[in-house]
C-alpha cells in the first residue's frame, strides 16, 4: 500500500492506493481507515472530459457528532484522486448531497446545510435547501443560491434534495436546473401528526435563481420516516425536456410528471406495488432504505427517451433489486424484472442499489450491495449493467474484499453511480475495519453499447 500527497489549491490532500486493475475494472481505495467515515455517495462524470470525475461524500468523524462535506477528484479517469475538504461555514450539513456536471462541465452541488441545532427543539429544523457551482476545474466554488430558504414562521423538515440540470439541445427547457425532495411537516418520528410530502422547484435561468416550491404529491404521507412516509422524488428529464418524478409511499411506487417545465404537474399514479415498503431490515445495517432512483435514455440508441425506475423491495421474501421501464413517456410500463441474477428466496439479500444510464449507449448501469454466494452476512458489491434497454443484465462484481458490516457504524442510504460514453464509475463505502468505513471507487470502461470491458 503506498500513499502520495499533493496540494493544488483548494485540493488539500491526495490520498490513493495503488489500483487494483481486475478484468477490466480499476478499483482505488480514496480514503484511509483513519478518523472519519464516508457516507451517502455520489458521482458526477465531467460530460466535457470523461476523465474528470467527482466523488461527493458525507463524512462524519469518528465517535464524534457533526458531519462534513467532501469531494473526491480525478483528472486521469480514476487512476487517482485528489481530496477536497468543503467545511466552510455553511457546508456542515445534515442531509445527503448530490454532484453533478453542467453543459459546460462545470461541477454543481445541491446539499442540506445545517446551521440550526436539530437536537435542541423541533422548531431548529434542516430547512434550507442550496446548490453551487464551480469553476470548470472544480477549485473554486460560487456564491450558494438557495433553493429554498426556510420558513421562520412554519418550520419545515427538508430531507434529501436531488437536482438535475436540463441538457437536451432538443428542449424546449435547456439548461433549465430542478430540484425536488421531501417535506416533512414534523421533525421525522416526532409522534407529533403531520404530513410529508414530495416537493419541486425549478430555475429557469441556469440556476441563479429558484423559483418557490411546489408540492407535487397529491397525497401526502405521515411524518414517522416509515414506509407511510413519502420518500425519494429523483428527477429526470426526456429528450423532449419533460420531468419525471418517482417516489415511495403507503401505496407503493407513485409516478407524476410536468410537461412545461416543471410549472404545473399531472394526477399522481402507482406504477407498481414494493412488498415488504421501502424502509426494510438488514442485518448488519442501522437502517436501510430501499426508495426508487428514476434515469431516462437521453441517448440516440434504439431504447432512447426510455423511462427507468429501480428499486428493492421484498416480494421474493430476501431482498432483491427490481426494475421497470417505459416506452410512452409514463403511459404503461413493463413488467417488473428482477435484476440481481443469483436464486429467487435464497436468502442472501440484495440492497442499497442505485442507476446511471449512459447518455450516449444508453446502457443501464445499476449498483448495489450484494450478499449472494456469500455467508454469515459478509457483503460485496455487484455492478449490473443491460445494453438491451433494461431486459436482461450482466453482473460484475466489483473487486473489493468482502466484509461484515457493524450496526453501530452508519452505512448511509445510497451509493453512486454514473456512467457516460462506455465507462462507469461507481463509488461507495466499505467496511475496512469492525469499525472503519473507507470509500473505494471502481472505474470500468466497455465498448459503447457492448458488455466488452477494455483494459
Amino acid at each position: 500500500m503506498e500513499f502520495s500527497r499533493r496540494v493544488t489549491g483548494l485540493i488539500i490532500v491526495l490520498w490513493f492506493f495503488l489500483p487494483v486493475v481486475v478484468c477490466g475494472q480499476r478499483v482505488v481505495t480514496l480514503s484511509p481507515a483513519k478518523n472519519y467515515l464516508p457516507y451517502d455517495i455520489s458521482v458526477g462524470i465531467n460530460p466535457r472530459n470523461l476523465n474528470h470525475v467527482i466523488v461527493m461524500a458525507k463524512r462524519q468523524k469518528f465517535k464524534v457528532e457533526g458531519v462534513s462535506s467532501h469531494l473526491f477528484t480525478s483528472l486521469d479517469g480514476g487512476i487517482t484522486w485528489a481530496e477536497s475538504d468543503l467545511s466552510e461555514s455553511d457546508e456542515n450539513g445534515f442531509g445527503s448531497g448530490t454532484i453533478g456536471f453542467d453543459a459546460d462541465g462545470a461541477p454543481v452541488r445541491c446539499y442540506l446545510p445545517l446551521q440550526r441545532d436539530l437536537r435542541s427543539d423541533e422548531s431548529h429544523l434542516a430547512d434550507r435547501i442550496f446548490i453551487r457551482k464551480s469553476t470548470v476545474n472544480g477549485e473554486k466554488w460560487g456564491a450558494p443560491v438557495a433553493v429554498w430558504k426556510g420558513d421562520e414562521g412554519s418550520p419545515t423538515f427538508e430531507s434529501r434534495p436531488w437536482f438535475v440540470i436540463d441538457r437536451m439541445e432538443s428542449s424546449s427547457h435547456l439548461e433549465n436546473v430542478y430540484v425536488s425532495w421531501t417535506r416533512f411537516e414534523q421533525f421525522p418520528g416526532g409522534g407529533k401528526p403531520g404530513k410529508s410530502h414530495v416537493m419541486f422547484s425549478r430555475s429557469v435561468n441556469g440556476g441563479s435563481v429558484f423559483q418557490p416550491p411546489v408540492q407535487v404529491s397529491d397525497r401526502g404521507g405521515d411524518c414517522q420516516n416509515d414506509d407511510h412516509s413519502l420518500r425519494s422524488g429523483i428527477p429526470a428529464t426526456s429528450l423532449r425536456g419533460e420531468i419525471y418524478l418517482v417516489w415511495s409511499g403507503p401505496r407503493g411506487l407513485e409516478f407524476d410528471s410536468s410537461t412545461d417545465g416543471g410549472n404545473s404537474w399531472g394526477k399522481d399514479r402507482v406504477i407498481a406495488e414494493t412488498p415488504g415498503g421501502w424502509k426494510t431490515d438488514v442485518m448488519g445495517l442501522k437502517r436501510h432504505h430501499g426508495f426508487p432512483v428514476t434515469c431516462v435514455d437521453q441517448s440516440a440508441s434504439v431504447f432512447k427517451d426510455s423511462i427507468y425506475v429501480c428499486w428493492v423491495d421484498e416480494r421474493n421474501v430476501d431482498k432483491d433489486v427490481f426494475l421497470m421501464a417505459s416506452r410512452d413517456r409514463g403511459k404503461t410500463w413493463t413488467r417488473v424484472l428482477r435484476v440481481n441474477n443469483d436464486a429467487e428466496r435464497n436468502g442472501a439479500d440484495q440492497f442499497l442499489c442505485w442507476m446511471a444510464v449512459d447518455p450516449v449507449d444508453g446502457s443501464v448501469n445499476i449498483v448495489f450491495y450484494d450478499r449472494s454466494g456469500l455467508q454469515d452476512g459478509q457483503t460485496g458489491v455487484t455492478l449490473s449493467r443491460s445494453i438491451d434497454g433494461g431486459r436482461s443484465f450482466e453482473q460484475y462484481r466489483i473487486d473489493v474484499r468482502a466484509f461484515k458490516c457493524n450496526r453501530s457504524v452508519f452505512l448511509g442510504d445510497h451509493i453512486g453511480i454514473d456512467a457516460k460514453g462506455g465507462r462507469v464509475v461507481v463509488a461507495f463505502p466499505h467496511f475496512a475495519e469492525h469499525e472503519r468505513l473507507v470509500v473505494s471507487a471502481a472505474t470500468f470502461q466497455f465498448s459503447p453499447g457492448k458488455n466488452t470491458l477494455i483494459r
